[in-house]
C-alpha cells in the first residue's frame, strides 16, 4: 500500500470523526423516544453543518433508511431546524463502566425519560435489550420501581472506534447517577378487538408460501373470528432457522395465516401458526413467538418489538 494512500485513509478517518463529533460534542447526551408509529427513535434537530452522511455514521443507520424514516425521497435534502427521526438501534449503546476515562466528544451518552405504563421490563428488555440490574446500577436505584417523567441513563453511543460498544457485565457498571426510589407504574396489555365473525379465505399457495405447504381449500367447514391486536412480538436471533415462516400464539388458529404488521418500519408479512406459545418459557407480555425469516421480512432489529395482528380465532 502507497503512503499517500495510506495518509488519504487516515485523512478520510479523521473526518469522519470530526464530521460526528460536531453534532455532539462534550459529551452532550440525546434522549431517544418511544411511539407505536415509530418504534425506539431518536429526534434530531438539523443545525448548521450537519449531514446526512455524519447522522448515518453515529447512529449506523444508512442514508436512504433514514430518509424514507421520515417519508422523504432519496433525493431530497435536509434543511436547516428540521427535526428527523431516525432509527435506533440498542446495539449502538456501550453499557459497562462509567467513560470518564474517555475524551469529550468520543461519546454519546443516551437518555430515557420514562412515560405512563412503562415499566422496568419494557424499557430495559423491549426498547433497549438490557438487563435490568444494569440499568438500576447505573442509574444508583435500589428498586424496581419508576416515576412518570423519570430520566435514565442507559449508556453511551462511542464515536472512537477504539470503545468497545457493548460491556454486560454487572461488576463493570459504575453508578453515575443517584436516584430516590420512585412509585410504582402498571404496564397494561392491549385489549383485542373482534372485527367480525365470517369464514376464512380460501388458502392458495404463491411464491411467498411455497414452503408452508398451505392446503387448498375449496369449503371451509366452520365459521372463524377475525381479531386485530397490538401486541409485543419476539424472536430468537440464534435460531438456526432462518427459512421458515413460523408463527406461535396463544390463540390464532394453528395451520391458520396470521398478518403481522410493523409499524415503525410499515412493513407487513404472512406467517403460519403452528403451535401455541409454551406456558413458563417467554414473559407473559410477549404476544407472538415468530421464527427469525419472519422478524428478518418485518425489518425486526431488538428481540422484541412492537407488531400488528390480525388472525383467526
Amino acid at each position: 500500500m502507497s503512503k499517500f494512500f495510506l495518509l488519504v485513509l487516515v485523512s478520510c478517518a479523521s473526518l469522519s470523526i470530526q464530521a460526528q463529533q460536531s453534532l455532539y460534542t462534550g459529551g452532550a447526551g440525546i434522549e431517544i423516544n418511544y411511539t407505536d408509529e415509530s418504534g425506539v427513535h431518536y429526534t434530531h434537530t438539523v443545525g448548521p453543518g450537519h449531514t446526512l452522511y455524519a447522522l448515518s455514521r453515529v447512529f449506523q443507520v444508512a442514508p436512504s433508511r433514514i430518509l424514507a424514516f421520515n417519508g422523504k425521497e432519496v433525493t431530497a435534502p435536509i434543511m436547516l431546524d428540521e427535526n428527523l427521526k431516525i432509527p435506533f438501534d440498542a446495539e449502538l449503546l456501550y453499557t459497562g463502566a462509567s467513560v470518564t476515562q474517555f475524551a469529550n466528544g468520543s461519546f454519546i451518552p443516551v437518555y430515557y425519560t420514562i412515560k405512563p405504563k412503562e415499566t422496568l421490563f419494557r424499557v430495559s428488555r423491549v426498547y433497549f435489550d438490557q438487563d435490568a440490574a444494569l440499568i438500576l446500577k447505573r442509574n444508583g436505584l435500589a428498586g424496581n420501581d419508576l416515576n412518570v417523567g423519570q430520566r435514565l441513563l442507559m449508556g453511551w453511543i462511542p464515536i472512537d472506534e477504539k470503545i468497545s460498544r457493548r460491556d454486560d457485565s454487572l461488576s463493570q457498571v459504575a453508578i453515575v447517577t443517584p436516584a430516590s426510589k420512585p412509585a410504582i407504574v402498571d404496564d397494561r396489555r392491549p385489549t383485542k378487538v373482534v372485527v367480525e365473525e365470517r369464514e376464512p379465505p380460501q388458502m392458495v399457495k404463491d411464491s411467498v408460501f411455497q414452503d408452508l405447504d398451505l392446503p387448498v381449500s375449496a369449503a371451509p367447514v366452520e365459521t372463524f373470528k377475525e381479531i386485530e391486536e397490538t401486541g409485543l412480538a419476539y424472536w430468537n436471533k440464534d435460531s438456526s432457522d432462518k427459512d421458515n415462516l413460523f408463527a406461535l400464539h396463544p390463540t390464532a388458529r394453528i395451520n391458520s395465516l396470521i398478518e403481522i404488521y410493523n409499524p415503525q418500519l410499515q412493513r407487513r408479512t404472512f406467517a403460519k401458526v403452528i403451535a401455541r406459545i409454551p406456558r413458563d418459557t417467554y414473559p407473559d407480555n410477549i404476544d407472538v413467538i415468530l421464527s427469525p425469516r419472519v422478524a428478518y421480512t418485518l425489518g425486526a432489529l431488538n428481540s422484541e418489538f412492537r407488531v400488528k395482528m390480525k388472525f383467526f380465532e
